[in-house]
C-alpha cells in the first residue's frame, strides 16, 4: 500500500494535469455544440472501425467453418460420383466391376517445395479413417501419397521427391507410366516409360491410369518437352504439374475400397 502512495505521490503533477485535462474536455464537449457534434462523430466512427474490426474476425472464421463443411460435403459426394461412374453391368448383370472410392477432406498446415525431398503436413489422421499408402489431390492435380499418419495428423510424400513414383497415362491412350521428380523445380517433372511408338506432343495432358492409389482420368499435368534418344525405347518427356505445388490448402484424401486386397495381390509397390 505504501509503495502505491509513494508511487501517486510521485507522479502526482502528472495524475492532477490528467484530471484537469478532461475536465476541461468535458466542458468543452457538453458546453459547446459544435464540438460535442464532432466528438460524438467520432466516437461513432470509432465505435464502428472495432465493430467492423470484430466482424471480420466473426466473418473469417465463419468462413473457415462454412468451407470446411463445403469439403466435407464435396468429399462425400465425390465418393457417391465414382461409385456411380465406375460401375460396369454385363448383360446378365452377374458380373460387376467397382472401383469405388472414398474421399476424405482435409487441409494443409505445413509443406515445402524446395528441398530434394518434400512433404506435407494435413490436419487429419487415422480417427478421420486417413491410413499410410492413401492419395492425396486437389480440384487441379495429384499431390502426393501418405506416407505416416497419427490419430490426429498425416504426414504425405509430394509428388516433389526423389522416391515419388506416380502412375500415369497419355489423356486418350492407354499407354501407361509414371512420374518422378528431379530437384529443384517445383513446376515441374518427368514423366518415364512411355514407349516410342506412343503419340506424344507438347501439350498433350495426363491423367492418372491404372492405379489403386488414385481414381482413374485424375489431372496430373502437360507434356511441355519431349525428347527420344537415338537407340532408346522409350521417350524422356517433361511435364508442367497441373497442381501448384507452392500453393495448397485444400486436399481430398482418396482410398480405393478394395486396396487392401489389391495390395496383397500386386504387391506393395503396386500405385
Amino acid at each position: 500500500m505504501r509503495e502505491l502512495l509513494d508511487f501517486l505521490g510521485k507522479r502526482s503533477y502528472v495524475l492532477l494535469f490528467i484530471i484537469l485535462e478532461a475536465i476541461a474536455l468535458s466542458l468543452i464537449i457538453n458546453f459547446n455544440a459544435h464540438q460535442k457534434l464532432i466528438f460524438e462523430h467520432n466516437v461513432d466512427v470509432g465505435f464502428s472501425k472495432v465493430k467492423a474490426a470484430n466482424q471480420s474476425v466473426s466473418d473469417y472464421f465463419g468462413l473457415r467453418k462454412a468451407n470446411s463443411e463445403i469439403m466435407q460435403e464435396n468429399a462425400s459426394l465425390r465418393s457417391e460420383l465414382k461409385i456411380q461412374s465406375y460401375r460396369l453391368s454385363t448383360p446378365d448383370d452377374t458380373t460387376v466391376f467397382r472401383a469405388d472410392y472414398r474421399y476424405i477432406s482435409a487441409r494443409s498446415i505445413q509443406s515445402s517445395i524446395g528441398r530434394a525431398d518434400n512433404f506435407l503436413l494435413l490436419d487429419q489422421g487415422s480417427e478421420s479413417g486417413i491410413e499410410s499408402g492413401d492419395g492425396v489431390v486437389t480440384e487441379d492435380g495429384v499431390i502426393g501419397i501418405v506416407h505416416s499418419v497419427t490419430s490426429d495428423y498425416a504426414r504425405v510424400m509430394s509428388c516433389l521427391h526423389r522416391e515419388s513414383r506416380i502412375s500415369a497415362k497419355l489423356d486418350g491412350q492407354d499407354y501407361n507410366g509414371y512420374v518422378i521428380w528431379r530437384p529443384y523445380d517445383h513446376r515441374f517433372a518427368r514423366l518415364m516409360g512411355i514407349p516410342k511408338n506412343a503419340r506424344v506432343s507438347v501439350g498433350t495432358k495426363l491423367v492418372t491410369g491404372n492405379s489403386i492409389i488414385f481414381p482413374e482420368g485424375h489431372p496430373v499435368g502437360e507434356v511441355v518437352d519431349v525428347n527420344l534418344e537415338a537407340g532408346s525405347n522409350f521417350y524422356d518427356i517433361k511435364i508442367s504439374l497441373s497442381a501448384d505445388m507452392s500453393a495448397i490448402q485444400a486436399v481430398y484424401v482418396c482410398r480405393h475400397k478394395d486396396k487392401d486386397q489389391l495390395k496383397m495381390l500386386l504387391g506393395e509397390g503396386s500405385n
